[in-house]
């Protein structure tokens, strides 16, 4: 199998884990996602979208190139938002009197899709600056980073077989 065709089924298969690791801490370990926590959330449902087609076209270079610069750009928004996670956890106390947004949902009823985005990243909220779920000293945001940078480097590697493809 080529690299350009295993690839992408790997990046479907992790998307995937990330997905049911989510999923699994909020309705089995019963841990409430903030709302970055849920931005990120569709992030991965995003790329986990985007790796299935390219799973799928990979015959199609056109299709194959597409959809790996739509994976590179959902991997930087993703990183970019774990980062600015991360860094509102490091410093919780700019947010320890910040009040909780909204519900999401009744966020998009009363703004648009792009004011309720900016205003989670903006304000995010205490919720948000808590720690609440840490593996060897690192939280989920961090480990959403990482898994977003091996996603990007994975983007990154299959470009570069397909341009020599």
């Amino acid at each position: 199998m080529k690299p350009s065709h295993a690839i992408p089924a790997a990046q479907f298969l992790f998307c995937l884990l990330m997905l049911v690791a989510s999923l699994y801490f909020e309705y089995f370990v019963k841990l409430t996602p903030c709302a970055l926590c849920i931005v990120q959330r569709i992030i991965v449902m995003f790329l986990l979208s985007i790796s299935f087609a390219n799973w799928l076209l990979r015959e199609n270079l056109k299709a194959r190139l597409y959809f790996i610069v739509l994976g590179i750009s959902g991997c930087l928004i993703g990183i970019s938002l774990a980062l600015r996670h991360v860094w509102m956890q490091f410093h919780p106390e700019l947010f320890s009197g910040a009040t909780c947004l909204p519900n999401i949902s009744y966020m998009l009823k009363m703004f648009s899709v792009v004011d309720t985005i900016t205003a989670i990243i903006k304000h995010g909220g205490a919720d948000c600056a808590q720690v609440q779920w840490a593996l060897l000293g690192v939280s989920m945001p961090g480990w959403l980073f990482l898994g977003y940078v091996i996603l990007l480097t994975t983007y990154v590697y299959s470009a570069i077989c397909s341009r020599n493809n």
